[in-house]
């Protein structure tokens, strides 16, 4: 019986053989160090370790989408062996606005989304307590959950304070004149100043105690609070007054008083020359300066805020208190943040200024700014605008709108319950809304 025909002679075994054997020695390095985290780059030609994306944000439910793809995990979610490069992330749930960013994802390194709270969908509910038509004029304070109401009734001004967690109000007190009113911005205290012939009146008024403290009288209305307390000090004439709900102290007393002065929590007397543009710190020279400056807004063991004649912000790094350097940037507003770094604005650009006096400009835009808020501890801020109010975030650098389509006057932030009220008309209603976000 002759031998049939074999195809797969022993040339073609031994072939398939030491083809299986060469496949297995390069496709399993390969499935080794894919499973590992490593991905060739085509448009280097290299092989590069996977980064890792990791996502944690409220609410826990909302869905992850990587490149408009949804990524089925739960939050927090560990999004590994990700190619470096740039990918598109979108964080969504019904009722809520989407965030989304472009982020870049490095080789053997974690890319965090985190310390996000997604803002709410929602259109301002108008408050019924709050329609009336005798408001003049509404002042939130910068550092607390109250706000003042002013209101003119026949003539009088009735100044109410709003406990913006409840929408309660306690009436402090009734003024014939207008009066004006600022709070401090470290602390939920607020001073109300009226002007008697060359005279003025402050009288201090604490939210956390819903009490309006005594009247005293000044020549002007030169003063500062003090730092993180609910005192503040009054200058008159070549004398400086600390006062507070129901006291007035002599504290400090010079000869030819400059107008620009503060007292720091050192107890130092910081003073500016003008006629010699020098800074002064208890009568020593610290800086000479090549503008005027109008007043100092805050001082700290590392820094020093001041506003130029032209109202430029100037910021001053202070080390052991001795002046280190000087910068200074086009704001003619600011507000203190909690961790003590400041927001400072002009009317299309924000800044950050740290602890130390250093400066970045975070975002430029062409809506004319009227007003930055802290809306969180996590750098979300709301910024009023004359068309609209929209957040930016000034860790992740993301803007999104939150309300328009109405003339809001001014806006208060109640962090804790996340709300933001706004004073102003919105459609053909006028009064005080309120906005969850």
């Amino acid at each position: 019986m002759p031998y049939p025909n074999i195809i797969l002679t022993r040339p073609v075994r031994v072939f398939i053989m030491v083809f299986l054997i060469v496949s297995f020695c390069i496709v399993s390095p390969i499935v080794i160090l894919y499973t590992a985290g490593y991905r060739y780059d085509w448009e280097n030609n290299t092989i590069k370790q996977t980064g890792v994306i990791s996502v944690d944000v409220e609410p826990t439910d909302a869905n992850i989408y990587l490149n408009d793809v949804k990524i089925d995990k739960d939050i927090p979610a560990r999004l590994s062996n990700r190619a470096p490069g740039t990918y598109h992330i979108s964080l969504k749930q019904k009722g809520y606005k989407t965030w989304s960013k472009d982020i870049t994802v490095e080789s053997k390194k974690t890319t965090y989304i985190n310390n996000i709270t997604l803002l709410k969908d929602q259109l301002p509910i108008h408050l019924d307590d709050f329609k009336s038509d005798n408001i003049v004029d509404f002042y939130p304070s910068e550092s607390s959950n109250y706000a003042i109401i002013l209101k003119n009734i026949e003539g009088v001004y009735e100044v109410e304070l709003l406990n913006l967690e409840n929408t309660e109000t306690t009436l402090l007190t009734r003024i014939n004149k207008k009066p004006k009113i600022e709070w401090s911005k470290t602390s939920p205290t607020g001073v109300i100043l009226t002007q008697n012939n060359n005279n003025y009146q402050a009288q201090l008024f604490s939210a956390a105690t819903e009490d309006i403290g005594k009247k005293f009288t000044f020549n002007n209305q030169n003063y500062h609070w003090q730092e993180n307390n609910n005192q503040a000090y009054f200058q008159d004439n070549n004398d400086i007054y600390q006062i507070g709900l129901e006291s007035k102290n002599l504290i400090k007393t010079k000869e030819n008083l400059s107008d620009v002065w503060y007292i720091d929590n050192n107890d130092n007397l910081w003073t500016f020359d003008r006629e010699n543009n020098r800074l002064l710190k208890n009568d020593k020279i610290q800086e000479n300066f090549d503008y005027d400056l109008k007043n100092i807004l805050n001082i700290t063991n590392n820094r020093i805020l001041a506003f130029s004649q032209k109202h430029d912000l100037v910021a001053i790094t202070l080390n052991n208190n001795q002046i280190q350097n000087t910068k200074k940037i086009e704001a003619d507003k600011y507000h203190i943040l909690n961790n003590d770094e400041v927001l400072a604005w002009s009317p299309w650009e924000l800044w950050k200024i740290d602890q130390n006096g250093n400066t970045q400009l975070m975002n430029r835009t062409s809506e004319y700014i009227k007003d930055i808020k802290q809306m969180s501890e996590n750098n979300l801020t709301l910024i009023h605008t004359k068309e609209n109010l929209k957040t930016f975030n000034t860790h992740y650098f993301v803007t999104q709108h939150l309300f328009k389509n109405g003339k809001i006057k001014k806006t208060a932030i109640d962090q804790e319950n996340r709300a933001v009220f706004l004073w102003g008309e919105i459609g053909k209603r006028k009064g005080l809304f309120k906005l969850n976000y």
